[in-house]
């Protein structure tokens, strides 16, 4: 058969394997390139898209069947004459839903896909061996598109992980062991393992440990001490010195491993056992006062009648919190607590840290509510107990001089401290159930920060609150000519006033623990009510619009 009679034959096989139109050219990719190439042994046909398109290809009759799994339209092809030994005459279907490539004798075919570029290799039907492999410029542009790919995959995963929260781990020694303490949130869980002289704490979820002063203050029971984090959970692994052993366990906001020295265990026991049983003191008056200027007469007791949220409020303001059931007013202005009072016993504050940042602690007993708040560059302590304090002495160029000695004021001590230009005072769980006192540049965590809103009386006068969850009780100090309601915070958990508060007939002073409130008119009183502080006048306060402004939420970081 002449060149004539295979072409007119190729035509009709083209025409015999038509398809019908069954798609719209509307919605069609676009075929940008087409190109033909005879190879060593194999022709290749390459096309391509501006999209990923699907393609099948089938040898039927000595005609190669190209189909599209959508339709495309695009550029004409030349494959007649850029492979004349391979290809006799093309036709396009159509609705472009496929290619009619009339071969010049049977072949193998084999599809190769690569994004948007798809190859077409005709193979002799004597071929053996592995197919042939994709153009060397596009497995290098496969490449580098898959690792842009994954670089992207991870910047996104990155984003949406949660931001790790630091914990801190503390250590403190004891007669008869030295003991570390990671404070942890409340929902947070941790594991204890131990493998011969390493003992390991592990804690699931985003977190990271800071252990920069146990490393160094943990010596001489830990001979190395190493953390590492990652997006499952936080690790502290400790290697004991020879002769300590370790034991741990969970308290409410932090978990403790005790490093027991040689021949010690039995004492440490004690200590712990201590620790769980708070020493008992004599049932106290267990309703709410309200601190009051010494001068004041004091009020009958009622229970205020419960009120309806104050409809003259702004937009944007929160509801005022209900008042207590009941509350008795003290004219002394002295408030009884509502927990258990601390131990009668005398309280030895000692320095357990130099630097850097000094810290002192309070070992109390029993946890006693406390306040702590700065006037004119003066930190003024409260703890409500009284339990006798004594301070320890301050070495020349500490942060911090004593102003005032512990003194008791009814059921308070108070005391109060000169720092040194750049110092912050702050409050920190202590050792046990005591505190400790803090003086630095105020990298310790400030715990929830309270803002006064406007609020009413029991009357429906206006008033201020400062929502505090468990206030304890109120005291009027006067000092330098001025006279200040402190209002003390129980529990475990730091809670103060960031920014000072202005007002006609007050300031809201700046604290770190608790509430301290500056007067400036005489029938000022300060309630400490269920979980709120409140501040009003007989008549009510001059609280001016401009004041109002929405509440923003505490912001609640791990406990120091």
């Amino acid at each position: 058969m002449g060149s004539t009679g295979r072409s007119r034959y190729a035509a009709a096989l083209i025409a015999l394997a038509g398809w019908t139109a069954g798609a719209s050219a509307a919605a069609a990719a676009q075929l940008t390139a087409i190109q033909g190439s005879e190879q060593k042994n194999f022709g290749r046909i390459a096309l391509t898209f501006d999209q990923g398109v699907k393609v099948t290809a089938k040898v039927v009759g000595g005609v190669l069947v190209v189909g599209f799994r959508e339709p495309v339209t695009g550029q004409r092809d030349r494959l007649a004459s850029e492979m004349p030994a391979y290809v006799a005459q093309v036709r396009r279907d159509p609705d472009g839903s496929g290619l009619r490539v009339a071969l010049q004798a049977p072949y193998k075919v084999n599809v190769l896909e690569a994004g948007e570029r798809v190859f077409i290799d005709l193979l002799p039907e004597g071929w053996s061996g592995l197919p042939p492999s994709l153009p060397p410029d596009v497995l290098a542009d496969l490449t580098r598109r898959a690792e842009e790919l994954s670089a992207r995959l991870r910047r996104e995963a990155a984003a949406r992980a949660p931001r790790p929260v630091p914990l801190r781990l503390e250590v403190a020694h004891l007669p008869t062991l030295t003991r570390l303490t990671l404070r942890l949130p409340r929902e947070a869980q941790a594991a204890l393992t131990r493998a011969g002289g390493d003992v390991r704490l592990r804690v699931p979820g985003a977190y990271t440990i800071d252990a920069s002063e146990a490393r160094s203050g943990a010596r001489p029971a830990v001979t190395a001490l190493a953390t590492e984090a990652s997006a499952e959970a936080a690790a502290v692994t400790v290697k004991l010195a020879e002769g300590y052993t370790a034991e741990g366990y969970r308290e409410e906001d932090s978990y403790v491993l005790d490093l027991i020295k040689p021949g010690g265990k039995a004492s440490a026991q004690d200590a712990k056992t201590a620790e769980a049983k708070p020493a008992e003191a004599k049932p106290t008056d267990t309703k709410s006062a309200e601190a009051k200027p010494s001068d004041a007469k004091p009020s009958d007791a009622k229970p205020p009648e419960p009120r309806a949220a104050d409809a003259r409020m702004t937009a944007g303001e929160a509801p005022a919190v209900p008042p207590p059931a009941a509350r008795a007013e003290a004219g002394s202005g002295v408030a009884p607590p509502a927990d258990p009072a601390a131990s009668s016993g005398p309280v030895q504050a000692r320095i357990v840290r130099a630097w850097p940042g000094l810290r002192i602690a309070f070992p109390f007993a029993s946890r006693p509510p406390a306040a702590l708040f700065e006037r004119a560059g003066i930190a003024t302590l409260v703890f409500e107990s009284t339990a006798p304090v004594t301070l320890p002495a301050l070495a020349a160029g500490a942060p911090a001089s004593v102003v005032d000695a512990p003194q008791t004021d009814g059921a308070f001590t108070v005391m109060r401290l000169r720092l040194e230009s750049g110092t912050l005072a702050q409050l920190a769980m202590g050792e046990g159930q005591g505190w400790d006192l803090v003086l630095g540049d105020g990298s310790a965590p400030s715990g929830d920060l309270l803002a006064p809103q406007r609020s009413a009386d029991p009357s429906g006068k206006p008033a201020v609150s400062v929502p505090l969850a468990r206030p304890g009780g109120a005291l009027w100090l006067e000092r330098d000519g001025e006279r200040i309601a402190v209002v003390t915070a129980r529990g475990a958990r730091i809670a103060g006033v960031p920014k000072r508060g202005r007002f006609v007939e007050f300031e809201v002073l700046p604290s770190r623990q608790g509430v301290a409130v500056l007067a400036a008119a005489d029938d000022l009183a300060v309630r400490p009510g269920l979980a709120e502080v409140t501040i009003t006048r007989p008549g009510g306060l001059s609280v001016s619009r401009r004041w109002s402004r929405r509440r923003r939420p505490a912001r609640r970081p791990p406990p120091p």
